[in-house]
């Protein structure tokens, strides 16, 4: 699992590759949406001069943390419409909250 520690208020953006062009979204929970938050920014190109017009957009996410404690983001890609069908990729982030 992936650590993070942050301050009170102090956000970070996370960018994920994206698959949108096949049909796969990511999606996020927050055991505890007090401690942090998880807001969707949007979808960015890909920088590499390797990706092409026709490529899928990665999806760009702000992590905020709001109180000190700690909580896991759990961020699943999976197509849409097969909600039941196992995960494409799923990362958890541990999210370790401090006051300044």
């Amino acid at each position: 699992m992936e650590e993070l520690a942050l301050f009170v208020g102090e956000a970070i953006s996370l960018t994920l590759p994206g698959l949108g062009s096949a049909g796969y979204q990511w999606t996020v929970n927050v055991d505890d949406a007090t401690v942090a938050s998880v807001v969707k920014l949007g979808n960015v190109r890909r920088t590499s001069a390797s990706a092409n017009s026709n490529a899928s957009y990665d999806e760009q996410f702000a992590i905020t943390a709001l109180v000190p404690g700690q909580t896991v983001i759990h961020l699943v890609q999976r197509r849409v419409f097969q909600k039941t069908s196992p995960p494409h990729s799923a990362r958890d982030i541990l999210v370790r909250v401090k006051a300044r």
